[in-house]
């Protein structure tokens, strides 16, 4: 583990205080989206001028993102019921997302 994966409740705090974050890259943390749901809807919903979120994995990195349906769920769910979200931007690559979980976010976006 790394201290992202044990911190990731404040981190997720102070990004969506920040109203001057445009692009974030959080790859290859060991970001679960089975328990980190709470902290993915913080982070983007409102925020008011993040346009870029890579939440991805390198392939020779050990320290991998599982985002996986729940996460990505999570994250549908903010862009769906944020008010004034800009993103445009969500890099997903090799997150162990499925066809179920992509089809939630097309619903919701």
């Amino acid at each position: 583990m790394n201290d992202l994966y044990l911190n990731f409740a404040a981190l997720s705090q102070g990004i969506a205080l920040n109203d001057r974050l445009v692009a974030l890259k959080l790859q290859n943390n060991c970001i679960d989206g089975r328990k980190h749901q709470i902290e993915l809807i913080r982070i983007i919903m409102n925020h008011k001028s993040l346009t870029s979120l890579d939440l991805g994995n390198s392939e020779a990195i050990k320290n991998r993102n599982r985002i996986n349906n729940d996460g990505l769920i999570a994250i549908s769910t903010a862009l769906f019921e944020s008010e004034c979200s800009l993103l445009s931007q969500l890099s997903l690559q090799s997150c162990g997302i499925t066809n179920e979980g992509l089809q939630k976010l097309g619903q919701a976006i």
